[in-house]
């Protein structure tokens, strides 16, 4: 997926990144040999890896990186790609990272796929909506002005914020029910503040605004924090 998200962030072939991202493609353009040596050691990385894992985890890896390769469309030929399937597009991405982040280790794990595997990759395809439903609406300008036609063109910036809200609400819900049964609730608690700080953030960032963007992305990266907390208690 690194690979994927640096070709679309870096070759610079699609349009409304040239409105909502100048600066980012200005920089791809002034760092080309960096971003060569970026993608071979990144590339190389897979080579080592694949042997390591099992053929379940890298078959799932594979499907799940299908996903990128359509959201990568517009990148590599005249497809409109992912953008431009409205709704069906923030929905696939988040859905490709919660059952990666959920399932891929699971499966590595040689461990079965039960509910409480169900539920907690719902619970954090809840959690990664709202980042991704915000990076469409800062990215709604340039990709309306390309002809994409996005599911950002009817929508308002209250009734996407109120829809983050929505689904952050679920999430939290979630955790603190799941939380009643687990048998270290402490963890959901750390877990649930990532919700927190994001339901926060759906009302105070500008998604238009970079620094913002990354801050956002940073949220969704809460669960490192969980399982450092889970290390720690042994």
């Amino acid at each position: 997926m690194a690979l994927v998200y640096l070709a679309d962030r870096t070759l610079g072939r699609s349009p409304e990144d040239r409105t909502n991202h100048p600066k980012r493609e200005n920089w791809a353009r002034c760092h080309r040999e960096w971003l060569r040596v970026e993608g071979g050691m990144l590339a190389l990385g897979v080579l080592l890896s694949v042997p390591l894992l099992q053929w379940e985890t890298v078959g799932a890896a594979a499907v799940l990186g299908g996903v990128g390769i359509l959201h990568l469309a517009p990148v590599l030929s005249r497809a409109r790609g992912l953008k431009a399937t409205g709704l069906l597009k923030p929905i696939a991405v988040a859905g490709t990272w919660a059952l990666g982040a959920v399932v891929l280790p699971v499966l590595e794990a040689d461990a079965p796929l039960t509910l409480s595997v169900v539920g907690l990759a719902a619970y954090r395809f809840l959690f990664i909506l709202p980042n991704v439903l915000l990076a469409d609406w800062g990215d709604r300008e340039g990709d309306i002005a390309a002809g994409l036609r996005p599911w950002t063109e009817g929508a308002t910036a209250r009734g996407v914020r109120w829809t983050a809200t929505a689904l952050l609400g679920l999430a939290l819900v979630g955790a603190v029910g799941a939380s009643a049964v687990h048998p270290r609730p402490v963890l959901l608690w750390v877990d649930a503040v990532g919700p927190l700080l994001m339901l926060a953030a759906v009302w105070t960032a500008d998604p238009t605004r970079p620094a913002h963007r990354f801050g956002l992305d940073l949220l969704v990266g809460w669960p490192v924090m969980t399982a450092l907390v889970a290390w720690g208690l042994g």
